[in-house]
């Protein structure tokens, strides 16, 4: 009987752990799907039909992100525009250390897991990692206006 108990708990703990991973995956997408509207927002927006630039990323947007979907140990968000400001990709990467991009010219893409800094995302847009903002949820550290809506 204890066996029996054992196995069935086993076999739960298995198919939680897989539902619990895909939720974060579909939450993920969802926060990347919202900040690419946001940011189509933005440039329609703007005079010369550029992305902003990090540092134009505010709270006044309504960009928002889960952040329990997040690792807290590291940059986790990567934000980098072309140079001529046609272009951008936004990288992130998740809890389980899982990487994805959302980017102006191939919508959320599933990168290599683990691999995610500046220099990864800028190179989507064809740029060194020059021109860039990273965010780490533990608020510590951020660069840009990041603070302003990452919660």
């Amino acid at each position: 009987m204890i066996v029996v108990i054992a196995i069935l708990a086993t076999i739960s703990i298995v198919a939680y752990n897989g539902i619990q991973d895909r939720a974060i995956a579909s939450t993920v997408k969802s926060d990347l799907a919202n900040f690419a509207k946001k940011i189509e927002l933005a440039k329609v927006d703007t005079v010369d039909g550029k992305y902003p630039g990090f540092n134009d990323l505010t709270a006044n947007m309504g960009i928002t992100a889960t952040k329990s979907a997040y690792k807290l140990d590291r940059y986790n968000w990567y934000y980098c525009t072309s140079s001529d400001g046609v272009s951008y990709s936004f990288g992130v990467i998740d809890k389980n250390n899982n990487t994805y991009f959302q980017s102006s010219a191939n919508g959320i893409e599933q990168g290599t897991p683990g691999n995610m800094d500046s220099t990864t995302n800028c190179a989507k847009v064809g740029e060194a990692a020059n021109n860039v903002a990273g965010y780490n949820w533990n608020g510590t550290t951020s660069t840009g206006s990041w603070r302003s809506w990452v919660n």
